[in-house]
């Protein structure tokens, strides 16, 4: 087991790692548990499983990208929470997390996820409405 730990991520009893993951408006809470058989770990995020919160196969993709750039697919049980934003700053806010959790329960995987850019936050966001302006960058004409 890992003895090292971020500053956002914890082991908690039991072997469960949260983690925690923001992406513009969008926040996620993942915790991460070993799977009880290998093979059978599933993702679900609201209380729900990864395919009905999700159509889009890409974005299902995106969102266990970490276990299957670490080969750890099925492994873990994953438990996410999601709040605010849209669909796409929702499903990068749950790959962040979840990549942190599993950077948790196995330190070693930490250079091949940041590797692959799953490490990292991404921290641009809607650039706010200026005043005397239509939109942020936008002009009135004249």
């Amino acid at each position: 087991m890992n003895t090292k730990v971020g500053k956002d991520v914890g082991l908690e009893e039991g072997g469960v790692a949260a983690a925690f993951g923001w992406r513009k408006s969008a926040k996620a809470k993942v915790w991460l548990v070993p799977a009880r058989e290998d093979g059978k770990g599933e993702v679900r995020v609201n209380g729900l499983p990864l395919g009905s919160w999700v159509r889009e196969e890409t974005q299902r993709e995106s969102v266990i990208r970490g276990l299957v750039v670490g080969d750890r697919v099925g492994r873990y049980n994953a438990w996410c929470t999601v709040s605010g934003g849209g669909m796409t700053g929702q499903v990068e806010a749950v790959r962040l997390a979840l990549a942190r959790a599993l950077t948790t329960q196995e330190y070693d995987l930490k250079a091949t996820l940041r590797k692959a850019g799953l490490i990292s936050h991404d921290w641009r966001t809607v650039e706010r409405k200026k005043p005397g302006q239509p939109k942020a960058r936008k002009k009135f004409t004249w």
